[in-house]
C-alpha cells in the first residue's frame, strides 16, 4: 500500500521541536500525479488545521488551492488525519532534540570548510542569538531537523513514506549518506511514478497561474478580477481531473507494474532513483510493445476488450505463451478466460500506446 506522509516544520510542533507552522507542498506543486499513486495520504491533526485555516504557503492565493486540493482528496477517501500524540511522547522528543544537536555538531565537523553558522533571531519568534548551520549556504537548524526527524518516526509506525521537498533530502543526504537513508525517507517511489505518469499525461497540471501570483502584481491587470473569481473553480476542475485516473484499471495496472520495478531497485544498495524507474519502466513497456506488434500484425487497435476477443487462437496462443488450443478447451471457454488474462496483464500497455499514437513504440 502507498502510504504518503505530508512532512514539514508543522509536524515538529506535535514534538515540541518546533513552532514554524511550514508544511511540505512542493510534491502538489511538482508532482500531483502523487494523487494517483497514493494509496492514501497521512496528514497529523496540527498540520491539518494549518491546511484549513490557509495561513501556509504564500501567497494566500496558493494556501487556498492547497486546502482545497486536500480537502478534495480526504473528500475522496484518499486523506486520513492522525493524532500523533500518543507516539511523540516526552521521551520520545528530548530524543529528537538530543540527536539533531549532535548531528549538526558531527555534520559541522566533518563538513567544517563548507559549513558556516547563521544568526536567524528575526526569523525565528524573535529568539535572541539562534543560529542555524549552513552547508555551502543551505541552512539547517535543530526545530528544522527535529521536524525531519519527527516525521521520520511518525512514518516509522504508521508504515509510510515521507513527502520530504529537496531541502529536507538535502539534509539526510548529508546525514546518512548518498545511499543509506531510512527507507521511511525514500522519494524515489512518488517521484518515479511521477516521471512515468508525466511522460504520457503531459497537461495533467494541477495549480492555476494565478495561484503563484501575489496581489500586488495583479492589481493593474484588467483579467486580474475574472482569475480571481475563477481560479478555485479551476483548482477544483484541475483535481477532479487528476482523481479521475485513479479510478483506471490501466494505471491500476501501471501502479502495480511500477510498484515492482521499485521492489526489485530496493534489493539493491543504492536509494531508488526516479530516472531509473522510468527508464525500466519504458524498457518493460517497448518490449511488450515489440512482442504484441510481431504476433497481432494485422489487429490494427488490439488493446481493446472487442478486437481481444477477436484475436484467432492460435495468435492467443503465440501471445499467451501457451501451445496451440484444441477444440475442447476452446469449448470450454478457456479462450475467453484467456482474452481476459491477456487484458489484465497487458491492458496498460495498449493504453499508453494510444496516448502516443500509433507511430510511437
Amino acid at each position: 500500500m502507498n502510504k504518503l506522509l505530508i512532512t514539514g516544520m508543522v509536524v515538529g510542533m506535535d514534538s515540541g521541536v518546533c513552532q514554524c507552522y511550514n508544511y511540505d507542498f512542493d510534491w502538489l506543486v511538482l508532482h500531483p500525479s502523487v494523487l494517483v499513486w497514493a494509496d492514501k495520504i497521512l496528514v497529523t491533526k496540527t498540520a491539518w488545521d494549518v491546511i484549513q485555516e490557509g495561513v501556509f504557503p504564500d501567497p494566500p492565493a496558493m494556501a487556498k488551492c492547497c486546502g482545497l486540493v486536500m480537502s478534495i482528496a480526504r473528500d475522496r477517501g484518499l486523506v486520513e488525519v492522525r493524532e500523533p500524540s500518543l507516539l511523540l511522547d516526552e521521551g520520545l522528543r528530548d530524543a529528537i532534540r538530543s540527536q539533531a544537536e549532535r548531528d549538526l555538531d558531527r555534520i559541522t565537523s566533518v563538513f567544517s570548510e563548507r559549513v558556516r553558522p547563521r544568526d536567524i533571531s528575526a526569523n525565528a519568534s524573535g529568539t535572541e542569538g539562534m543560529t542555524e548551520t549552513t552547508v555551502d549556504g543551505v541552512g539547517y537548524c535543530i526545530p528544522y531537523v527535529g521536524s525531519i526527524y519527527s516525521s521520520l518516526a511518525l512514518a516509522r509506525e504508521w508504515g509510510a513514506n515521507c513527502l520530504f521537498d529537496h531541502h529536507a533530502v538535502s539534509y539526510l543526504r548529508l546525514k546518512f549518506g548518498i545511499s543509506a537513508p531510512p527507507p521511511q525517507a525514500g522519494v524515489g517511489k512518488a517521484e518515479g511514478f511521477a516521471k512515468v505518469f508525466e511522460a504520457h499525461f503531459p497537461d495533467e497540471r494541477l495549480m492555476p497561474s494565478y495561484a503563484f501570483s501575489s496581489e500586488g502584481r495583479c492589481v493593474e491587470c484588467p483579467k486580474s478580477e475574472a482569475c480571481r473569481d475563477s481560479y478555485l473553480g479551476e483548482v477544483e476542475d484541475n483535481a477532479a481531473r487528476i482523481l479521475y485516473w485513479r479510478d483506471r484499471d490501466e494505471v491500476r495496472q501501471i501502479k502495480a507494474v511500477i510498484g515492482k520495478i521499485v521492489d526489485a531497485l530496493e534489493k539493491t544498495p543504492d536509494s531508488v532513483d526516479p530516472a531509473e524507474v522510468a527508464r525500466e519502466f519504458e524498457t518493460q513497456r517497448k518490449a511488450l510493445m515489440r512482442k504484441m506488434r510481431s504476433v497481432l500484425p494485422r489487429v490494427e487497435r488490439w488493446s481493446s476488450v472487442a478486437t481481444l476477443a477477436s484475436i484467432p487462437v492460435a495468435i492467443l496462443g503465440q501471445v499467451l505463451g501457451a501451445p496451440l488450443l484444441s477444440a475442447p478447451i476452446i469449448a470450454s471457454g478457456a479462450v475467453a478466460e484467456s482474452v481476459r488474462l491477456l487484458e489484465s496483464k497487458w491492458r496498460w500497455v495498449g493504453f499508453l500506446q494510444e496516448r502516443l499514437g500509433d507511430g510511437e513504440v
